[in-house]
């Protein structure tokens, strides 16, 4: 979560604004959505905080008002707040890139599809004139047969997906959406556990005497194991830099007389498995990363507090 001391910070004027990245964007929808059931609780202790104060500064005392309990019942509102926005912010990423892998799937099947269909119409054709047999021409229709329903399931799921993100962002989910944004990626390798669970001790420009402070630090063993596994898993992806100079090796062949059509199209679909292959691993450590950025406070994204949080 991005925790309290990225809100402190922004009241002390020492962050600023960002709206570079996507990311941002997944806070500010989140936010929006979040203050919904917290800002009026957030005002009226707020109100109260102040008035407290203001008492205090013209009577030498406050007239029995809980300074430190509003204090801290305000720190534990906002506290509130920002888990609602860190948990729906991560949770948004996460089904974008979802949504962003499969259009790259529904890519790759079109274009199956396209092939698949003109084969199946060949073969028909040439059935009809006695080049092949019935059992080829119905072969090459089931194919395409197949690949008509696998699509269809895909736009369903993907039309599914869709509806679920605009009912949480509110606007239409546009063509020219910068899905690579998204995908948060670092050397996991590289990472330490102990700096990640170190959020340090919340401060503020105003606080009360007396006041209690939530702890600020959270055990993220679990979920860096877990990007570890995923690092490591994408070194298992490599079989895409394999078949990628297979596929080349072959059509080179192809073009001399060297190769059959058929080894072309099995290689060329070796490639893009792989490769469609490495795409979902690269999504899957990419989540495994925003879950532990999320558990360790923004601390691999920086941290950064955009207009919709402000």
């Amino acid at each position: 979560m991005k925790r309290l001391s990225a809100a402190l910070l922004l009241t002390a004027g020492l962050l600023t604004v960002s709206s570079a990245a996507y990311g941002q964007y997944c806070e500010d929808i989140s936010a929006r959505a979040a203050a919904g059931e917290y800002s009026g609780q957030l005002r009226e202790i707020s109100t109260q905080f102040v008035h407290a104060l203001e008492q205090q500064d013209s009577t030498s005392e406050a007239e029995g008002a809980d300074i430190p309990g509003l204090y801290s019942g305000r720190l534990e509102i906002f506290g509130k707040f920002a888990d609602s926005v860190s948990s729906q912010e991560y949770s948004l990423e996460c089904s974008l890139i979802d949504y962003d892998l499969l259009l790259k799937k529904l890519e790759l099947y079109t274009d199956r599809y396209s092939a698949l269909k003109t084969a199946a119409e060949e073969m028909s054709r040439k059935y009809l004139v006695g080049e092949c047999t019935r059992q080829e021409s119905e072969k090459a229709e089931k194919q395409r047969s197949d690949m008509y329903y696998e699509i269809q399931s895909l736009l369903f799921e993907i039309s599914s997906l869709k509806s679920s993100i605009e009912e949480i962002t509110g606007e239409t989910l546009r063509s020219d959406f910068d899905f690579d944004s998204l995908y948060l990626i670092t050397d996991a390798l590289k990472l330490v556990p102990e700096d990640l669970s170190a959020w340090g001790v919340p401060g503020s420009i105003c606080a009360a005497d007396g006041a209690e402070f939530p702890e600020a630090e959270q055990n993220v063993i679990t979920e860096y194991n877990a990007a570890v596994k995923a690092y490591y898993s994408l070194g298992e992806a490599r079989t895409y830099v394999d078949a990628a100079g297979n596929y080349d090796r072959i059509a080179d062949e192809f073009r001399c007389g060297a190769a059959t059509e058929s080894q072309l199209e099995s290689s060329r679909t070796a490639f893009e498995d792989s490769r469609y292959e490495a795409l979902v691993r690269k999504g899957e450590y990419a989540k495994t990363l925003l879950v532990l950025d999320e558990v360790s406070g923004g601390k691999l994204s920086g941290c950064t507090v955009g207009s919709g949080l402000t």
